[in-house]
């Protein structure tokens, strides 16, 4: 039997990563894997939980740069305040630029 002629049924593939039945492949890392819509893989809630994790990270990092804090700012008054006062931060470093031209 040729790799042609073999047949592989969709239930041979483990479920997507949201845990919905397989019913497309589509490829990732160079193979193919089964996934429950046909353009990408779901996340697995293992992966999605790493996703967020990195996230809230970079987001945290850019707020202690912009507050030039090292991220206390952030923790001591919440995220969205502290996301209020970088977007005022940075319309004024905008503001002062554009002064210069």
């Amino acid at each position: 039997m040729t790799p042609y002629e073999e047949t592989i049924t969709i239930n041979q593939f483990p479920s997507c990563g949201c845990g919905k039945q397989t019913r497309y492949m589509v490829a990732k890392d160079g193979e193919l894997v089964g996934s429950c819509n046909k353009f990408l893989r779901c996340l697995t809630y293992d992966e999605q939980g790493e996703a967020l994790k990195r996230s809230n990270s970079l987001l945290l990092d850019l707020l202690s740069l912009i507050h030039r804090d090292g991220g206390g700012h952030s923790l001591s008054v919440g995220l969205e305040q502290s996301i209020d006062e970088a977007k005022k931060t940075l319309y004024r470093w905008r503001e002062a630029y554009d002064d210069l031209d």
